[in-house]
């Protein structure tokens, strides 16, 4: 099977479905995605859903090494990727990559305090995944929007406690948002 749709040059099956720029599906192997597979081998993603038998949330990560797109219209997605288990028997993964512009656009058009407060998706990690009226910061961490505050706010955010308070005259809330069986949220 070396180099047929679906594998690599080892032979080795690791589909993945592509839509290209005319809207067609394209079978290539995920193994030659630098963005998913850094050396031909399969990222954390894998192996956590490996380690753990419980379904993987990544960070947004930028499309710029997926498609023959610019830097400056390169988008963002997150990849949520499940094991495939039998009688507890690990068989490999299956996945989407969900592009974060519904995030985005959710954000911008969230009611809350429209003019008074940030509103913002981090994931886990800290990364941004929207940010209302600055969609330019999605894919950055939370500094690039906190400052200084991003240490401690990326601390409660990976706890998974909600927080309330106020600093500086500001009402502070995080919220942890769950998705699925995914074990941080």
């Amino acid at each position: 099977y070396s180099d047929e749709p679906g594998h690599e040059a080892s032979g080795r099956f690791a589909p993945v479905l592509r839509r290209s720029a005319s809207g067609d599906l394209q079978l290539d192997s995920l193994l030659s995605s630098p963005a998913h597979c850094p050396g031909r081998m399969p990222g954390k993603w894998y192996a956590l859903c490996k380690k753990n038998g419980s379904p993987y949330l990544s960070d947004p990560k930028s499309n710029k090494s997926l498609s023959e797109q610019s830097p400056a219209e390169a988008s963002y997605f997150i990849s949520l990727i499940a094991p495939i288990l039998a009688d507890g028997l690990f068989y490999g993964v299956v996945g989407i990559d969900l592009s974060v512009k519904f995030i985005q656009e959710v954000v911008d058009q969230s009611e809350i305090l429209r003019d008074e407060c940030k509103v913002m998706v981090l994931s886990n990690s800290g990364m941004l995944a929207g940010v209302r009226g600055m969609p330019e910061k999605v894919g950055q961490a939370v500094k690039a929007v906190l400052g200084e505050r991003s240490e401690a706010v990326s601390e409660m955010i990976q706890s998974g406690e909600k927080s309330i308070g106020s600093r500086g005259g500001w009402l502070e809330v995080l919220s942890p948002v769950q998705v699925g069986q995914t074990r941080h949220p």
